[in-house]
Protein backbone atom coordinates (compact mmCIF):
# COMPACT_ATOMS: atom_id res chain seq x y z
CA UNK A 1 0.00 0.00 0.00
CA UNK A 2 1.03 3.31 -1.07
CA UNK A 3 1.09 5.82 1.68
CA UNK A 4 -2.19 5.39 3.91
CA UNK A 5 -5.16 5.19 1.69
CA UNK A 6 -8.78 6.92 3.21
CA UNK A 7 -9.06 4.17 5.72
CA UNK A 8 -9.66 5.97 8.78
CA UNK A 9 -11.59 9.31 7.24
CA UNK A 10 -15.04 8.14 7.47
CA UNK A 11 -14.67 7.38 11.32
CA UNK A 12 -11.79 10.53 11.41
CA UNK A 13 -14.00 11.78 14.61
CA UNK A 14 -13.88 8.79 16.43
CA UNK A 15 -10.01 8.37 15.83
CA UNK A 16 -9.34 11.80 17.66
CA UNK A 17 -11.28 11.07 20.27
CA UNK A 18 -10.88 7.66 21.15
CA UNK A 19 -7.15 6.77 20.83
CA UNK A 20 -4.30 6.98 23.48
CA UNK A 21 -1.14 9.47 23.15
CA UNK A 22 2.56 8.44 23.81
CA UNK A 23 4.29 9.22 27.12
CA UNK A 24 6.79 12.35 26.97
CA UNK A 25 9.61 9.58 27.60
CA UNK A 26 9.32 8.65 23.64
CA UNK A 27 10.20 12.11 22.25
CA UNK A 28 12.97 12.07 24.89
CA UNK A 29 14.63 9.70 23.32
CA UNK A 30 14.69 11.66 19.74
CA UNK A 31 17.38 13.69 20.82
CA UNK A 32 15.88 17.02 19.82
CA UNK A 33 16.21 20.70 20.94
CA UNK A 34 13.81 22.94 21.22
CA UNK A 35 12.83 24.87 18.05
CA UNK A 36 14.10 21.44 15.91
CA UNK A 37 11.91 21.14 13.00
CA UNK A 38 10.40 17.27 12.91
CA UNK A 39 7.99 15.65 10.28
CA UNK A 40 5.24 13.74 11.20
CA UNK A 41 4.52 11.15 8.40
CA UNK A 42 1.03 9.71 8.69
CA UNK A 43 0.06 12.23 10.74
CA UNK A 44 -3.65 10.95 11.49
CA UNK A 45 -5.60 13.70 13.34
CA UNK A 46 -2.49 15.01 14.68
CA UNK A 47 -1.90 13.54 18.07
CA UNK A 48 1.56 13.29 17.92
CA UNK A 49 1.90 16.30 16.10
CA UNK A 50 -0.20 18.39 19.17
CA UNK A 51 2.42 16.64 21.63
CA UNK A 52 5.94 17.87 19.98
CA UNK A 53 4.46 21.07 19.33
CA UNK A 54 3.92 20.88 22.63
CA UNK A 55 7.53 20.33 23.77
CA UNK A 56 8.69 23.35 21.57
CA UNK A 57 9.87 21.94 17.95
CA UNK A 58 8.38 23.25 14.54
CA UNK A 59 6.15 20.19 13.41
CA UNK A 60 4.64 19.65 9.83
CA UNK A 61 1.98 17.19 10.23
CA UNK A 62 1.62 15.01 6.87
CA UNK A 63 -1.21 13.23 6.23
CA UNK A 64 -3.02 11.88 3.04
CA UNK A 65 -6.61 11.26 4.09
CA UNK A 66 -8.39 14.94 3.97
CA UNK A 67 -10.56 14.40 6.95
CA UNK A 68 -7.82 13.13 8.77
CA UNK A 69 -5.77 16.67 7.91
CA UNK A 70 -8.63 18.34 8.63
CA UNK A 71 -9.09 17.64 12.44
CA UNK A 72 -5.36 17.81 12.55
CA UNK A 73 -5.48 21.08 11.10
CA UNK A 74 -8.14 22.02 13.57
CA UNK A 75 -6.04 21.12 16.58
CA UNK A 76 -3.07 23.12 15.56
CA UNK A 77 -5.59 26.35 15.27
CA UNK A 78 -6.79 25.58 18.29
CA UNK A 79 -3.74 25.42 19.52
CA UNK A 80 -2.58 28.99 17.76
CA UNK A 81 -1.22 27.38 15.03
CA UNK A 82 1.40 25.27 16.62
CA UNK A 83 1.97 23.09 13.86
CA UNK A 84 1.64 22.98 10.08
CA UNK A 85 -0.39 20.28 8.06
CA UNK A 86 0.52 19.05 4.90
CA UNK A 87 -1.61 17.07 2.33
CA UNK A 88 0.19 14.25 1.03
CA UNK A 89 1.61 11.05 1.03
CA UNK A 90 4.56 9.91 3.44
CA UNK A 91 6.60 8.79 -0.02
CA UNK A 92 6.03 12.23 -1.62
CA UNK A 93 6.14 14.54 1.42
CA UNK A 94 6.46 17.65 -0.69
CA UNK A 95 8.78 19.29 1.87
CA UNK A 96 12.11 21.08 1.01
CA UNK A 97 15.37 18.83 0.92
CA UNK A 98 17.46 18.73 4.16
CA UNK A 99 14.57 20.65 5.87
CA UNK A 100 14.19 18.62 9.46
CA UNK A 101 16.14 17.86 12.33
CA UNK A 102 13.88 14.43 12.56
CA UNK A 103 11.45 12.44 11.00
CA UNK A 104 8.64 10.39 12.48
CA UNK A 105 5.88 7.43 12.11
CA UNK A 106 3.45 7.19 14.81
CA UNK A 107 1.05 4.14 14.22
CA UNK A 108 1.42 4.81 10.75
CA UNK A 109 4.64 3.06 9.23
CA UNK A 110 3.50 -0.49 8.45
CA UNK A 111 1.25 1.64 6.25
CA UNK A 112 3.85 2.74 4.12
CA UNK A 113 6.00 1.49 1.20
CA UNK A 114 9.54 0.45 1.80
CA UNK A 115 11.85 2.13 1.12
CA UNK A 116 10.20 4.39 -0.82
CA UNK A 117 9.50 6.36 2.39
CA UNK A 118 12.71 6.14 3.60
CA UNK A 119 14.56 7.32 0.95
CA UNK A 120 11.54 10.63 1.27
CA UNK A 121 12.55 10.76 5.19
CA UNK A 122 16.25 10.83 3.60
CA UNK A 123 15.77 13.73 1.27
CA UNK A 124 13.67 15.94 4.13
CA UNK A 125 16.32 15.19 6.85
CA UNK A 126 19.43 16.62 7.82
CA UNK A 127 22.85 15.22 7.65
CA UNK A 128 22.23 12.70 10.94
CA UNK A 129 18.83 13.29 11.26
CA UNK A 130 16.75 10.75 12.81
CA UNK A 131 14.47 8.39 11.53
CA UNK A 132 11.44 7.14 13.94
CA UNK A 133 9.02 4.57 14.35
CA UNK A 134 6.25 4.20 17.16
CA UNK A 135 3.19 1.97 17.83
CA UNK A 136 1.06 1.73 20.84
CA UNK A 137 0.24 -1.79 21.22
CA UNK A 138 -1.97 -3.38 23.76
CA UNK A 139 -0.20 -5.68 26.35
CA UNK A 140 -2.34 -9.03 25.69
CA UNK A 141 -0.65 -12.15 26.66
CA UNK A 142 -0.82 -12.26 30.26
CA UNK A 143 -4.24 -10.32 30.79
CA UNK A 144 -7.23 -12.18 30.85
CA UNK A 145 -9.66 -9.50 29.78
CA UNK A 146 -7.21 -8.44 26.71
CA UNK A 147 -7.01 -11.47 25.99
CA UNK A 148 -11.04 -12.17 25.64
CA UNK A 149 -10.62 -8.94 23.60
CA UNK A 150 -8.43 -10.05 21.41
CA UNK A 151 -10.78 -12.90 20.89
CA UNK A 152 -13.51 -11.05 19.46
CA UNK A 153 -11.42 -9.11 17.41
CA UNK A 154 -10.79 -12.35 15.83
CA UNK A 155 -14.13 -13.80 16.82
CA UNK A 156 -15.61 -10.63 14.19
CA UNK A 157 -12.61 -10.59 11.74
CA UNK A 158 -10.79 -14.24 11.41
CA UNK A 159 -8.68 -13.18 9.32
CA UNK A 160 -6.99 -10.67 11.54
CA UNK A 161 -4.29 -11.80 13.12
CA UNK A 162 -2.56 -9.95 16.38
CA UNK A 163 1.35 -9.64 15.44
CA UNK A 164 0.48 -7.98 11.55
CA UNK A 165 3.06 -5.63 13.33
CA UNK A 166 4.89 -8.08 14.49
CA UNK A 167 7.71 -7.47 11.82
CA UNK A 168 11.84 -6.50 12.14
CA UNK A 169 11.01 -2.88 11.73
CA UNK A 170 15.00 -2.16 11.53
CA UNK A 171 15.37 -3.99 8.58
CA UNK A 172 12.64 -2.24 6.84
CA UNK A 173 13.90 1.17 7.80
CA UNK A 174 17.13 -0.14 6.24
CA UNK A 175 15.97 -0.32 2.95
CA UNK A 176 17.81 1.44 0.43
CA UNK A 177 20.56 2.00 2.73
CA UNK A 178 20.04 5.56 4.10
CA UNK A 179 19.45 5.25 7.52
CA UNK A 180 21.53 3.18 10.17
CA UNK A 181 22.54 2.86 14.00
CA UNK A 182 19.29 1.82 14.85
CA UNK A 183 17.80 1.28 18.21
CA UNK A 184 14.79 -0.05 19.70
CA UNK A 185 12.50 0.97 23.13
CA UNK A 186 9.73 -0.34 24.55
CA UNK A 187 8.63 1.88 26.88
CA UNK A 188 5.08 1.70 29.62
CA UNK A 189 2.06 3.40 28.50
CA UNK A 190 -0.47 2.44 31.13
CA UNK A 191 -3.59 4.88 29.36
CA UNK A 192 -7.08 5.46 31.91
CA UNK A 193 -10.20 4.53 30.52
CA UNK A 194 -13.95 4.60 31.30
CA UNK A 195 -16.12 1.96 29.42
CA UNK A 196 -17.37 4.16 26.83
CA UNK A 197 -14.34 5.56 26.00
CA UNK A 198 -12.66 1.52 25.90
CA UNK A 199 -15.60 1.09 23.73
CA UNK A 200 -15.06 4.01 21.49
CA UNK A 201 -11.03 2.98 20.74
CA UNK A 202 -12.50 -0.25 19.82
CA UNK A 203 -14.60 1.11 17.18
CA UNK A 204 -11.91 2.27 15.73
CA UNK A 205 -9.85 -0.19 14.72
CA UNK A 206 -9.40 -0.59 11.41
CA UNK A 207 -9.39 -4.22 11.23
CA UNK A 208 -13.14 -4.10 13.09
CA UNK A 209 -14.64 -1.65 11.37
CA UNK A 210 -13.96 -1.76 7.86
CA UNK A 211 -14.50 -5.35 7.36
CA UNK A 212 -17.60 -6.08 9.57
CA UNK A 213 -21.29 -4.92 8.26
CA UNK A 214 -22.47 -1.66 10.78
CA UNK A 215 -24.96 -4.45 11.96
CA UNK A 216 -22.03 -6.80 13.35
CA UNK A 217 -20.03 -3.35 14.11
CA UNK A 218 -23.43 -2.83 16.63
CA UNK A 219 -22.86 -6.29 18.42
CA UNK A 220 -19.33 -6.31 18.28
CA UNK A 221 -19.24 -2.90 19.80
CA UNK A 222 -22.22 -4.68 22.85
CA UNK A 223 -20.09 -7.61 23.26
CA UNK A 224 -16.66 -5.08 23.95
CA UNK A 225 -19.21 -3.20 26.77
CA UNK A 226 -20.28 -6.30 28.39
CA UNK A 227 -16.72 -7.74 28.61
CA UNK A 228 -15.46 -4.05 30.15
CA UNK A 229 -18.39 -3.49 32.49
CA UNK A 230 -17.84 -7.24 33.83
CA UNK A 231 -14.38 -7.07 34.40
CA UNK A 232 -14.13 -3.39 35.44
CA UNK A 233 -17.57 -2.10 36.51
CA UNK A 234 -18.70 1.64 35.76
CA UNK A 235 -15.46 3.27 36.97
CA UNK A 236 -12.08 4.44 35.25
CA UNK A 237 -9.56 1.33 34.46
CA UNK A 238 -6.67 1.01 33.12
CA UNK A 239 -5.43 -0.25 29.27
CA UNK A 240 -2.02 -2.01 29.89
CA UNK A 241 -0.32 -0.75 26.80
CA UNK A 242 3.63 0.07 25.86
CA UNK A 243 4.66 2.30 23.62
CA UNK A 244 7.84 0.62 21.03
CA UNK A 245 9.96 3.02 19.11
CA UNK A 246 12.46 2.66 16.61
CA UNK A 247 15.21 5.07 15.83
CA UNK A 248 17.72 5.13 13.01
CA UNK A 249 19.65 8.16 11.95
CA UNK A 250 20.57 9.28 8.27
CA UNK A 251 23.98 7.89 7.02
CA UNK A 252 25.12 11.33 5.36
Amino acid sequence: MSSRSPIFGSFSEDYDRFRPGYPDAVWDLLGLENGDRVADLGAGTGRASVALAAKGFRVTAVEPDPAMAAIARAQSTRRGGAFAVVEGPAERTGLGPESQHAVIAAQAYHWFEAPAVNLEAARILRSRGVFAALWNDRVIEGVPWMEEFQALIEGYNPAHRRDYRDFDVAERMGRGGVFTDFASHEIPNEWEVDSSQFVGFARTLSYVRNVVTPTDLGRFEAEVRKLVTAMHGSGRFVVPMKTNITIGRKTG
